[in-house]
């Protein structure tokens, strides 16, 4: 009795050595990986085996094709995560299910192609025009905590089109002052390193938030998905648009496209690796983007050219704060090279 004990004792602290190390090589490339890793891992034999990771033995670890369904639809049923978010947590059980298998400790992952991936919805949240995140940002002035943060954490995410994981880890030694402006390092998804420009005068606004904290925006990630919703329901207009925080950076990805004309220059401010998928963020159809000319009636490019100059100024009027900026821009850009 003794010696089946002992010998199970070793099976437990085997496996968990296997885990840990599997764990630190995860976390080589990425702290933020290595510690999503260990939560999706720990939820998972937590509802398969009823234990933590460092009660696990030799058996527990021979996971089967049913033990990844019964774990994908309790993840369902509790309605407490997004597809996506199910899928990663599969993703990183079956990685350590290889490792682990490569290491001999786990008999039979010949099942894997049979574990399938929920559907995800490709165009993902919805997304908004500058002028009601302009709006979303002065309604999160009124917040009873943080107030004056939050306004400025809505207004940086527009401008910078930086993820809100990075934004929350965004430190005020990431900023470097230089004479054309205020450069940004962004430690963004997956440990990659990439840099993002403000001008001066935002960055002096953002330094009026700043109360001895490292951090530029204190709080978490619940904490700013709180709000989003609070300030969604104050705006009747976005309460069916499925409007999140990640809503924010589609509008100013979306805002660069219209500015520059160049796929390319949206694909740099966003930080994507795959063209495709800024096309994503760009061609929401509740943002005005795809299927704004649908009629087949021919339409005059050179007309702005030929009607009276108040007519064109009442069209000007009429137009969304998002092509004002854009027309604005422009004209700045004419006027400061002649001079």
């Amino acid at each position: 009795m003794n010696q089946a004990i002992t010998r199970l004792d070793t099976e437990v602290n085997e496996v968990y050595e296997q885990i840990q190390m599997f764990l630190r090589k995860k976390g080589l490339k990425s702290e933020k990986t290595m510690i999503n890793y260990e939560k999706d891992i720990k939820d998972f034999f937590k509802v398969v085996r009823g234990k933590d990771i460092n009660e696990l033995n030799k058996n527990d670890i021979q996971v089967t094709l049913d033990d990844f369904d019964r774990f994908i639809l309790e993840m369902v049923d509790t309605e407490k995560y997004e597809n996506a978010t199910i899928n990663r947590k599969v993703n990183a059980v079956r990685s350590l299910l290889k490792y682990l298998a490569a290491k001999k400790l786990v008999d039979d992952i010949s099942y894997f192609s049979e574990i399938e991936r929920l559907p995800e919805n490709i165009k993902g949240y919805g997304a908004l025009s500058v002028d009601e995140v302009l709006r979303l940002a002065e309604l999160a002035l009124k917040e009873r905590e943080k107030g004056k943060i939050k306004h400025y954490l809505i207004l940086f995410a527009l401008d910078t089109c930086i993820r809100k994981s990075a934004l929350l880890n965004l430190k005020w030694d990431d900023f470097e002052e230089r004479e054309d402006g205020v450069i940004v390092k962004v430690v963004d998804k997956g440990n990659s390193q990439f840099r993002q420009k403000i001008s001066k005068e935002f960055y002096n606004g953002l330094l009026t938030i700043r109360n001895g904290s490292e951090y530029v925006f204190p709080m978490d990630r619940k904490t700013v998905d709180r709000m989003m919703k609070r300030l969604v329901n104050q705006m009747d207009e976005l309460k069916n648009r499925n409007i999140v925080f990640h809503s924010i950076r589609k509008a100013g990805v979306t805002f660069q496209y219209r500015l520059t004309g160049d796929l390319m220059q949206a694909k740099k401010a966003a930080n994507h690796k795959k063209a495709e998928t800024t096309l994503i963020y760009i061609q929401e159809q509740d943002y005005g983007i795809t299927g704004a000319v649908s009629s087949s009636q021919s339409i005059d490019l050179e007309l702005y050219k030929k009607v009276p100059y108040e007519v064109l100024l009442a069209a000007t009027e009429q137009m969304k704060n998002d092509y004002k900026i854009i027309l604005n821009s422009k004209i700045n850009e004419i006027l400061n090279n002649h001079k």
